[in-house]
């Protein structure tokens, strides 16, 4: 599937930030939530305001139970979002 498709893809390109950001998602509709973090922290490296990013991240790790990152990062999406009810 997709996640498989990224995969090779960021293989073939690891600098590329978009085939990493696909990865992430695709991974997490996967429900494979440690490669999306793992791939979307790369991403956010280069774009550490990118609120919806860094939510996407704060849901991932409140799913696999990573609740003290999660808010970590929610409250950093509340600070940079005021207008996001999501935060």
């Amino acid at each position: 599937g997709a996640q498989r498709t990224f995969t090779k893809l960021v293989g073939i390109d690891p600098r590329s930030l978009i085939y990493k950001q696909n990865l992430g998602t695709a991974a997490a509709h996967n429900q494979d939530y440690d490669v999306a973090v793992e791939n979307w922290r790369e991403v956010l490296k280069g774009d550490p305001k990118n609120s919806k990013l860094r939510l996407e991240i704060a849901n991932a790790q409140w799913e696999m139970g990573d609740f003290d990152a999660a808010y970590a990062n929610f409250k950093i999406v509340a600070a940079q979002d005021k207008k996001n009810p999501n935060a």
